[in-house]
């Protein structure tokens, strides 16, 4: 197995997307969040990127400190208080 630490976000994003039906590498872990502490998710959507856009999202998320949904929730507030 690599050294997942010494890996990029996109080497990391590319070796897990190559083995992510490899359900014996997989291990389960407790969540770190107590079960009904989360709040409630109203609604969830999917949306699609080219790989060039998921690539700079990604690495606007990691240069923000953020998750990658993080940074698009932050995108779709912004562009909904400006009223565009």
């Amino acid at each position: 197995m690599p050294d997942l630490d010494k890996m990029s976000e996109t080497e990391l994003a590319a070796y897990y997307q190559r083995h992510r039906d490899e359900l014996a590498s997989w291990e389960e872990v407790e969540s770190p969040v107590p079960p009904g502490s989360r709040p409630r998710i109203a609604g969830r959507i999917t949306v699609e990127f080219p790989p060039d856009e998921m690539d700079a999202l990604r690495q606007l998320a990691a240069r923000s400190d953020a998750s990658y949904t993080e940074v698009i929730r932050r995108a779709v507030r912004a562009l909904a208080r400006s009223g565009e």
